[in-house]
C-alpha cells in the first residue's frame, strides 16, 4: 500500500482555496490529489502523471469524490503545453513528489527495486524505449562512469563499471546487485548502501529525472499569483539542491525587487517528517517538504 509521504504538512501548507486551480504533477497512487480534492467546490484538480498505470489505477478513486479533475498523462516538464491548451493562466497551488511510488517498487514487472529479482527496466513512462537494461548494457564505459559519480555520487563508479562491462549482458536486477556486493570492499560496503545509489543512478539516467526536473522549476513562476503556493517534496540531496537553489534564486531575487518596486515577495519553507510518520512509514524517512509562496 502506497503512504503519502508529508500529507498533513503538505495540505496545511497549501491552505486550499475551495475555488482554486490545483496541480499534481506528480498524480502516482493520488494520496496527496485526494486530499486536495476533498477541499474543493468549485474548484479545479489537474493531475498528471507520466506513468499511464498510475492514472488507470487512480482515476475512478479521483472521480468518485468529485468531477471537477482533469487527467494528463505527461511528463512534468510539459506541464505548462497542457494548461495553456485548457486555458489555464494561474495556478493557487502545485504539489510534486519526487519518489518512486510504493506500487512502483513493489511491482517487479517494473524494476525499481534491488530487493526482488526483476527485469531490469525502471521506465516511469513504460512507452519509452530506453530502460536500465539498455543503460547497463550498451552505454559505453566513460559515459556509466560519469552517470555512477553524477547521479550516484559514488566513489567506487569505475570499479562498477568495468565489472558491468566485463559482465554483459546483465538481464535482471539481483545480477547487477550481486556485481556491486562483489566489486565494492567489505568494510566500505558495510558503511553505505551503494547498491541504493546504483539503482538511483541508472534510474535518474532512464528517467532524465533531473533534466526534467530543472525544467518544471523554470517555467512554475510563470503561473503564480499572489497567494500561489508550489509544494516539492524530495527524497534524495541531488534533487533537493535543485529544488532549493530554484527557490532561493527567486526568494533572494525578489527581495531586491521587493525594495526597489514594490513586486510581490516570494518565501521558503521546510519540513520533514514527524516521528510518527516514520514509524508508520520508514520510507519517507529521507522526504524533505519545500514550500514555495509568492505573497
Amino acid at each position: 500500500m502506497h503512504i503519502p509521504v508529508l500529507l498533513e504538512e503538505l495540505i496545511l501548507a497549501l491552505q486550499v482555496n475551495p475555488k482554486g486551480f490545483y496541480v499534481d504533477l506528480t498524480l502516482g497512487r493520488g494520496g496527496h490529489s485526494l486530499a486536495i480534492l476533498e477541499k474543493l467546490t468549485t474548484g479545479k484538480l489537474f493531475v498528471f502523471d507520466k506513468d499511464q498505470q498510475a492514472l488507470t489505477e487512480t482515476k475512478a478513486k479521483l472521480l468518485a469524490v468529485s468531477q471537477n479533475v482533469e487527467f494528463i498523462w505527461s511528463d512534468f516538464s510539459d506541464f505548462d503545453f497542457y494548461l495553456k491548451k485548457l486555458g489555464v493562466e494561474f495556478v493557487d497551488g502545485f504539489v510534486v513528489d519526487l519518489g518512486v511510488s510504493s506500487p512502483q517498487i513493489d511491482d517487479p514487472e517494473r524494476g525499481f527495486s534491488y530487493s526482488k529479482n526483476c527485469i531490469l527496466d525502471m521506465r516511469m513512462d513504460k512507452s519509452q524505449k530506453l530502460n536500465a537494461f539498455t543503460v547497463l548494457n550498451e552505454y559505453p564505459s566513460e559515459k556509466l562512469v560519469e552517470i555512477f559519480f553524477k547521479y550516484g555520487q559514488i566513489s567506487y563508479a569505475r570499479e562498477i563499471t568495468k565489472a558491468i562491462v566485463a559482465s554483459r549482458p546483465l538481464k535482471t536486477t539481483f545480477e547487477l546487485v550481486n556485481l556491486v556486493k562483489k566489486v565494492i570492499p567489505a568494510l566500505v560496503f558495510a558503511k553505505k548502501n551503494f547498491i541504493k545509489n546504483v539503482f538511483q543512478a541508472v534510474r535518474i539516467e532512464v528517467n532524465n529525472e533531473l533534466d526534467s526536473l530543472q525544467k518544471l522549476l523554470e517555467k512554475l513562476p510563470k503561473f503564480l499569483k499572489q497567494g500561489s503556493k508550489v509544494a516539492i517534496i524530495s527524497f534524495h540531496s541531488l534533487e533537493d539542491k535543485i529544488v532549493k537553489d530554484a527557490f532561493l534564486e527567486l526568494v533572494n531575487k525578489d527581495k531586491l525587487e521587493f525594495f526597489q518596486k514594490g513586486l510581490p515577495k516570494f518565501s521558503m519553507k521546510v519540513f520533514r517528517p514527524k516521528t510518527t510518520e516514520l514509524n508508520k512509514n520508514p520510507r519517507s524517512k529521507s522526504a524533505k517538504l519545500r514550500i514555495l509562496t509568492k505573497n
